[in-house]
């Protein structure tokens, strides 16, 4: 047996592979725009950091997430961009509370004297939603057919 794609599922997957490797790096260059007021030498690398993590957060949470919502059939650009400020702020908030040697990482870009940990989450959460805008922006799932529809 011989295993076909459509041509609209080969473009597809294209945009899919596309936005992955582009969408991560909204949250690095938001890292690098917020911290370059703030300490110019640590930005670059506060934003290879960010960078990092948003590639592997990307790839083992939203990949499943985005899969899980054309699933339940949200198309839209807000249940993207909720989900991508809740994976943005909890994901790395878990690793900022139960690692220490994370912890002690962030401390050299954030004060935590002068920082909750509630605003971190939501400075990493608006970083989430970032990256999920630019994905969804990519791969517009609002305006592709189910895959069952598709030749």
């Amino acid at each position: 047996m011989e295993l076909t794609m459509g041509h609209r599922t080969v473009q597809r997957m294209r945009k899919l592979l596309i936005a992955y490797a582009t969408a991560p790096s909204a949250a690095a260059v938001l890292a690098l725009v917020l911290a370059l007021p703030l300490s110019p030498s640590a930005a670059p690398w506060a934003s290879v950091l960010i960078a990092g993590a948003s590639y592997a957060i990307a790839l083992t949470v939203g990949v499943p997430c985005h899969l899980f919502l054309i699933r339940l059939g949200f198309y839209g650009v807000f249940p993207y961009m909720i989900s991508g400020f809740a994976i943005g702020a909890v994901v790395p908030s878990y690793f900022l509370i139960f690692n220490e040697r994370t912890a002690d990482l962030a401390s050299c870009f954030i004060s935590f004297q002068d920082t909750s940990l509630a605003s971190v989450a939501g400075i990493l959460g608006l970083m989430g939603a970032s990256n999920t805008l630019l994905f969804w922006l990519l791969v517009r799932p609002d305006r592709a057919a189910p895959l069952e529809n598709a030749p």
